[in-house]
């Protein structure tokens, strides 16, 4: 279902982000909702049909899953404008602390904790076994 917000709403979150980002968001974002939607559910069912949890059993590994996504997706965001901020001369250059990332409304995620550590780690397994 297309997520319809009224023109003005719209309009205020736009100059928001805008300025914040540096980019404008438009209406096209939430057109292929309707899709990504199914896909969700479609992932879901083979998830359920696969690994012998309950439906009230799977969430919490989803729920997981996507908290982890955005925590990554935050973390790279952060240490990509830490990176600038150093360049720019705004920040010394030194190692990286918590503080750094808490004051950018991120965690500072170690290595192991990022979402690209477990994907690797699959994708290594399926090359070495030939499946997961």
């Amino acid at each position: 279902m297309p997520v319809n917000r009224p023109s003005s709403l719209a309009k205020a979150n736009t100059s928001n982000n805008a300025s914040k980002t540096g980019t404008i968001l438009t209406a096209d974002h939430f057109t292929h909702l309707d899709q990504f939607g199914a896909d969700l559910w479609q992932l879901a069912d083979a998830l359920r049909a696969n690994s012998g949890l309950a439906s009230n059993e799977y969430f919490m590994p989803i729920l997981g899953l996507l908290f982890l996504r955005h925590a990554s997706n935050r973390y790279y965001a952060a240490r990509d404008a830490i990176a600038a901020d150093q360049a720019a001369g705004r920040m010394p250059k030194r190692p990286l602390r918590d503080a750094d990332f808490t004051q950018r409304r991120a965690m500072n995620l170690p290595k192991t904790a990022r979402w690209s550590w477990p994907t690797a780690w699959t994708t290594s397994r399926t090359a070495m076994c030939g499946k997961v």
